[in-house]
């Protein structure tokens, strides 16, 4: 499997056979493939057995890393109250009154603003407003998230990452 500039996956035939091989051919409809002979004789095979499903064919897209992200973020579903939200407003409002949350908050919210992940953070609120109101439990946390502050605030995790002097860029990066 290759992975283009934009993170999508490419199967090859090798691939496929893999697949197969491992007994997840009903997999196989959710892959983009490579357009070749190979994979279009499979695809023929479908039509003519019935049985299986076609496979997508991958095809670069003409776009750019920043407004693939766009793109994708915009097809999340989130109420229209949390796309238009000051997450950044609510952020500073609900952190501690204390010098070094604030300069942590401000770091990291240039960091997240650089990186054109504002919509991930109002997403985030939201996912959490939701399990909240809908009593859903999650995890404490995981992996190098648990090194952002904000995140810690807006309650997707449990884990004070300035209590524990941990480094936020291990979670931006």
């Amino acid at each position: 499997m290759k992975i283009d500039t934009l993170g999508v996956p490419k199967f090859g035939v090798d691939d496929l056979i893999e697949l197969i091989y491992q007994g997840k051919i009903d997999k196989m409809h959710q892959v983009l493939c490579d357009k070749n002979d190979d994979t279009a004789q499979f695809n023929q095979s479908v039509k003519d057995t019935e049985i299986g499903n076609l496979l997508k064919f991958y095809q670069a897209l003409d776009v750019g890393q920043e407004e693939f992200d766009t793109a994708l973020q915009s097809e999340w579903f989130m109420p229209n109250s949390y796309k238009n939200f000051d997450i950044e407003q609510y952020i500073e409002s609900i952190c501690p009154d204390n010098a070094d949350a604030k300069t942590r908050i401000k770091e990291e919210l240039d960091a997240f603003k650089s990186k054109n992940m504002i919509t991930v953070l109002k997403f985030m609120h939201f996912l959490v407003s939701y399990m909240r109101e809908n009593e859903m439990v999650w995890g404490v946390g995981r992996g190098s998230s648990v090194a952002s502050y904000v995140l810690f605030l807006l309650g997707v995790h449990k884990v004070d990452s300035i209590q524990y002097g941990l480094d936020w860029r291990e979670f931006i990066r």
